[in-house]
C-alpha cells in the first residue's frame, strides 16, 4: 500500500513540475531596449494620457515603474507566479474591491500591439509584452 502512495505522489509532483516549467517556457518574451508607450486611462476621476519611455519588458513591469515613480498608484491582485500573472485591481483611487464579483474591473486593449491584435485580446499584465510605439487604452467597466 505504501508503494502505491509513493508512486502516486511522485507522479503528481512530477506532473506539477512539468506543468509549471512549461508555463514558464511558454511565457511571451519581451522586447529589450528603449520603448515609447502611451497609456490612455478612461475614467471620469482619472482621465489621463501618459506618454512614457521605458525599458520594461511587460505591462506589469511598466506599472511597477510608474508606481515607484509615483506617476500612478497601482494595485495588483494575485502574484506574478499565478497561471495568468497578477490582476490589475486598481489605478489610483479606482479599485475593484472584490475581483471575483466586481461588478466592474479594469480592462485594456491595444490596436497596435502585435500580440493583442493577433490574439484578439490583450494578455494579463505580467504576460503582455511591450513594443515601441504601443498604445494601450484602459477602461473600468462591467464585462459580459
Amino acid at each position: 500500500m505504501n508503494k502505491k502512495w509513493i508512486k502516486l505522489v511522485s507522479v503528481l509532483v512530477l506532473g506539477t513540475v512539468l506543468f509549471l516549467g512549461a508555463q514558464h517556457l511558454l511565457r511571451p518574451k519581451g522586447i529589450e531596449g528603449d520603448k515609447s508607450i502611451t497609456l490612455i486611462i478612461q475614467h471620469e476621476s482619472i482621465g489621463q494620457t501618459l506618454n512614457v519611455k521605458t525599458n520594461a519588458l511587460t505591462l506589469g513591469e511598466l506599472f511597477e515603474e510608474l508606481h515607484e515613480a509615483e506617476k500612478l498608484s497601482i494595485t495588483f491582485s494575485g502574484a506574478k507566479t499565478d497561471p495568468f500573472g497578477r490582476g490589475l485591481q486598481g489605478i489610483n483611487t479606482v479599485i475593484t474591491e472584490n475581483m471575483a464579483t466586481g461588478p466592474e474591473w479594469w480592462g485594456w486593449e491595444s490596436s497596435n500591439n502585435t500580440q493583442c491584435v493577433k490574439d484578439g485580446y490583450c494578455l494579463g499584465v505580467d504576460y503582455q509584452t511591450l513594443e515601441d510605439g504601443n498604445i494601450f487604452t484602459f477602461s473600468y467597466k462591467g464585462f459580459e
